[in-house]
């Protein structure tokens, strides 16, 4: 037998995953490896070395200008030599070791979106309220019930008119301007009885003006003004018959979907949790390589 409250406090007692963020990537600062320093020396020692003879060349040929041996031009060969020796500097070893880190910043930065997408407890907050909005309607049945029931009631006085209605029909009715041809029309555009009669409906049909349609109206008025609505009759089982049939749909639905609501609340939350663990093992390992990698590249730029 289902039980709301038993049901809820189950649920309820269902903690959304704790808040967790990824590893900040300024936590780990390390030294830059062995082999970059290495490599960082013979760049710069190399970048001494051309800059060196960028310098030295550069002075042979001011002191070739001003001894008129040659023009004015060697002046810019003199700033070339200088940036095209600082220039060469940077190998082909350096730009390798620049992309890996390139590529491990985008691999970073994918793993921040994914952890938005993948680890955010939003869905197990909207599951959760979900859950909630159905437990309210469950509680508000019986008073949907009674108010649906109510409308019944007050509908009962309308059916009852139509009922009475139904019985008058025009074919058989004396009604004055109306001869038989003109109630062949009517019943002709489905207008048989005094319940079909209304003001919009008779000036539709071909040859009734206002002056006709009053006249037809008039009558079914008088037919209404003779009614008596009877209260004992009550509501008819049939009517109660769907309200009750629409009331236990109603509240079988939602039982079923509050007690399927805990196994689902818990599997988002192990899912959001199951992400987390994994994307938090790549976060970690990205976090060291990309922080020694960046250390390295932060260096070779200082002696660059």
């Amino acid at each position: 037998m289902f039980q709301l409250d038993l049901i809820w406090k189950r649920i309820s007692s269902i903690n959304p995953p704790n808040e967790q963020d990824l590893p900040d990537l300024n936590s780990f600062s390390p030294e830059p490896d062995e082999e970059i320093i290495k490599i960082g020396k013979n760049l710069k020692q190399k970048k001494t070395i051309r800059l060196s003879g960028a310098l030295i060349l550069g002075i042979f040929s001011l002191l070739l200008t001003f001894y008129g041996v040659m023009g004015i031009y060697p002046l810019g060969g003199v700033i070339a030599s200088i940036v095209i020796g600082s220039r060469k500097t940077k190998t082909k070893q350096y730009d390798e070791i620049y992309k890996g880190y390139e590529n491990l910043n985008h691999k970073w930065n994918t793993l921040i979106e994914r952890w938005k997408k993948e680890t955010s407890s939003d869905k197990f907050f909207s599951k959760m309220a979900e859950l909630n909005d159905y437990k309210l309607k469950y509680v508000e049945i019986p008073n949907v019930r009674a108010m649906k029931l109510k409308k019944l009631e007050k509908d009962q006085r309308n059916r009852q008119l139509n009922e009475y209605l139904d019985r008058f029909y025009i074919q058989s009715s004396n009604i004055d301007s109306i001869g038989p041809s003109r109630k062949l029309v009517l019943q002709s555009y489905g207008i048989e009885t005094a319940r079909d009669v209304s003001k919009q409906a008779i000036l539709r049909v071909p040859g009734f003006g206002p002056s006709l349609t009053n006249i037809v109206v008039e009558w079914r008025k008088n037919i209404e003004k003779r009614f008596s609505f009877d209260p004992k009759k009550g509501i008819p089982k049939s009517d109660l018959y769907s309200l009750e049939k629409e009331m236990y749909a109603l509240k079988s639905d939602i039982e079923k979907k509050l007690t399927k609501g805990e196994a689902e609340l818990n599997y988002i939350k192990s899912t959001i949790l199951n992400r987390r663990e994994i994307l938090k093992r790549e976060a970690d390992e990205c976090v060291l390589i990309l922080g020694q990698t960046t250390a390295n590249v932060d260096f070779l730029k200082s002696v660059l």
